[in-house]
């Protein structure tokens, strides 16, 4: 008896020391992980700078004004003050820089004048951030929709391409994307978090999704 409690005893302590090392494994593998995320984002900035230097079109500061105008969105559109809504900015002009927009009224009520729960400052310091990645990005004309409901606040950019290769483009902003988001990994409120890049067509498509409970934090 005393003979089968010692291999119990010896079984345990074997057990136990596999878990202690599948422990500090884990906890090795996990430093190693965050490593690894630090030269990803190295290598991905590298990438970033070599496609910026051969195409003129490509401009990664984009994603950073992308970010910007979602801010400056949620902090014209507080949630306390806008409940609902879904509108949208068409550019107006022919030819680039882009220097007007038109604001088209949430098409379920195409009866409704063009109208902002906010005030004309407001509302010309948000034009003002569209039109300038509205500029920024290789394009003829753009579109910009921000819709909220009791769920989530949806932000769409599309802009309409000239003749160039999408899915380059599609891969040349999704990492411009991806090196943002490396930026942000140590931070709180990833705004970029939900936000999609592809090519759709002819048109470069902006996405992004905020839970609107948590607009406030950002």
């Amino acid at each position: 008896m005393s003979n089968r409690k010692g291999q119990n005893s010896i079984l345990f302590i074997t057990t136990l020391g596999v878990f202690v090392i599948i422990g500090l494994f884990s906890q090795a593998f996990g430093q190693l992980k965050d490593q690894s995320n630090f030269n990803d984002c190295s290598e991905i900035r590298d990438k970033v700078r070599k496609l910026e230097v051969k195409y003129l079109w490509f401009n990664h500061k984009s994603i950073d004004e992308y970010e910007y105008l979602l801010r400056s969105m949620l902090r014209s559109f507080p949630k306390k003050k806008v409940n609902s809504i879904d509108v949208s900015w068409t550019s107006r002009d022919d030819s680039r820089p882009f220097r007007s927009l038109e604001l088209v009224p949430d098409e379920s009520d195409s009866t409704q004048p063009s109208f902002l729960p906010v005030s004309l400052k407001a509302r010309g310091e948000v034009e003002e951030d569209i039109l300038f990645i509205g500029n920024g990005l290789p394009g003829k004309q753009f579109t910009f929709s921000f819709s909220r409901d009791p769920d989530n606040s949806n932000f769409r950019l599309e802009m309409t391409l000239p003749e160039l290769d999408g899915t380059l483009v599609e891969r040349a902003y999704s990492m411009a994307l991806d090196e943002r988001r490396c930026e942000d990994l140590n931070r709180d409120g990833k705004l970029l978090d939900s936000t999609k890049v592809e090519v759709n067509g002819d048109k470069l498509v902006f996405t992004s999704k905020i839970s609107t409970d948590s607009i406030e934090k950002y």
